[in-house]
């Protein structure tokens, strides 16, 4: 019993979880994105996660799915790998083709070939001053950065 009280999510977490889903699917729709995560930091640890925050997938793709579970049960710690650096530096970075690093540098490499992911956005979500977590963005396509998008995002935020 008490396990199931402590997974259940809080009235205000929920709304955040919805609102969150929302912004994720109308920057896919807007702007060609086929997958969106969002990562809020572990408290009291040095890394993020996205396990249990909300995602955005475009059609329900299986290869995206299986993207996003095993995005799930990597957390990053800051500074490290492109969730970490935008952790790290509150920003954003724009990788054009994640499948171009190296598996040390970028952790989930294989799992994006094999669910055809390029091009990634991930930028830093803060409110009011204050670091909330990071949304990453995938295009199926090497893309450089689209003018404007990065702009579109935080304003969303």
């Amino acid at each position: 019993m008490l396990r199931l009280i402590a997974e259940e999510d809080s009235c205000e977490d929920s709304e955040f979880k919805k609102w969150m889903k929302g912004i994720m699917k109308n920057m896919c729709e807007e702007s060609e994105f086929i997958l969106a995560q969002y990562y809020e930091p572990i408290p009291k640890t040095n890394k993020i996660t996205c396990k249990h925050q909300p995602f955005y997938v475009e059609n329900y793709e299986e290869r995206l799915l299986a993207f996003n579970k095993t995005s799930t049960e990597v957390p990053q710690k800051k500074g490290e790998g492109v969730i970490g650096r935008v952790w790290e530096s509150q920003d954003y970075e724009w990788v054009k083709n994640v499948q171009h690093y190296d598996s040390d540098t970028y952790i989930r490499k294989y799992n994006a070939v094999e669910s055809g992911l390029q091009t990634c956005l991930a930028i830093a979500h803060i409110d009011k001053g204050e670091f909330k977590g990071v949304c990453e963005f995938f295009l199926g396509e090497e893309w450089y950065e689209i003018p404007g998008i990065v702009e579109k995002v935080q304003f969303y935020l």
